[in-house]
């Protein structure tokens, strides 16, 4: 009996993995996607326009594995949002996505992402909300171990853009299938300085 239900276990894991393997797919690239990249004249930044109306301002630091985003907007849909980060990570840097380890948000103003910040910020004393307290030193969140529960990481994962985001890129491409997140690590700077380091682990 128990043989017999350990098989099952063993074939509908085997079936599982093949298929989230076989959903994979490459990073397509810049051109393909039709992003034009164009260098900003008075600093490192690369500007992003693309179809969709799909526009970022993002910066390649290929010394810490790094893309900082400045600002990114995909009303359009035409590809996902992550696709095209990873994909100027390519362009730019000449390596393969899978060497990318953090991704910075920065001038955060996403609802859904500024409401998770604060929720954690205040419950930990402080006031998101408070005009004489522009600066907010820098929090991290690691990964919890698989017999924990952490409902500020939880948050960060799944309740906004830029963490469920990161989570596709670890399972939807090739290049990141070794990838998980490690850790989050926020703060703000100036009234509208938020922002969010999102920094992967690789198996």
């Amino acid at each position: 009996m128990w043989c017999l239900l350990l098989a099952r276990l063993l074939l509908m894991t085997t079936l599982i993995n093949t298929q989230a393997a076989a959903e994979r797919r490459p990073v397509r690239t810049a051109s393909s996607l039709g992003l034009r990249i164009s260098k900003q004249a008075d600093d490192d930044y690369v500007r992003v326009d693309g179809p969709g109306g799909f526009d970022a301002e993002l910066l390649i630091d290929e010394y810490d594995y790094r893309i900082v985003v400045a600002n990114i907007e995909n009303p359009g849909q035409a590809f996902k949002a992550r696709e095209a980060l990873l994909s100027v990570w390519e362009d730019q840097s000449g390596t393969s996505a899978s060497n990318l380890r953090r991704i910075k948000y920065i001038t955060i103003s996403e609802p859904s992402v500024v409401g998770v910040l604060d929720a954690i910020w205040e419950a930990h004393g402080k006031d998101p909300e408070d005009e004489d307290d522009y600066y907010i030193d820098s929090m991290t969140v690691e990964r919890p171990g698989s017999d924990e529960e952490n409902w500020m990481y939880n948050r960060l994962r799944n309740k906004n853009p830029f963490g469920s985001g990161a989570v596709s890129i670890c399972i939807d491409y090739t290049e990141t299938a070794n990838h998980y997140i490690d850790s989050f690590s926020f703060g703000r700077k100036g009234w509208d300085g938020r922002w969010l380091e999102i920094e992967f682990g690789v198996n």
